[in-house]
């Protein structure tokens, strides 16, 4: 993706920087703009944040963020949960896929600490 002359330059955030699965998001803004000629600024926005959100969300940058987390190719324990959710109220399907995702990260850090304290790392 990096590669293509998008006649536009790219700035990740420090958390895209380090983690490759988000990094399309910024790059397909770019495209949108620069490749595809895309020149409404909502879309634009849509696009970049559809990995990671952002405050004040509109309306076309919810659909597509909710709509990117429940695809049908996702496969995670709350998200029938969540398409069910997303068809009568967005905002709460939001809301609950972001808590499920700290719930996960909290709980995965917490195995992660033990694990390094067994090992003796830290």
């Amino acid at each position: 993706m990096l590669n293509k002359n998008l006649n536009s330059d790219i700035i990740f955030d420090n958390d895209e920087k380090n983690s490759k699965n988000i990094q399309h998001a910024p790059i397909g803004a770019a495209v949108c703009k620069n490749l595809y000629g895309i020149s409404d600024d909502e879309v634009i926005s849509a696009v970049r944040y559809h990995t990671t959100a952002r405050e004040n969300m509109s309306l076309i940058e919810k659909i597509l963020f909710i709509s990117d987390k429940i695809e049908p190719n996702r496969k995670y324990d709350t998200v029938e949960e969540l398409r069910k959710i997303a068809d009568y109220d967005i905002d709460k399907a939001i809301i609950k896929f972001l808590n499920d995702s700290f719930e996960y990260l909290e709980k995965n850090l917490k195995k992660f600490i033990l694990y390094l304290l067994k090992q003796e790392i830290i």
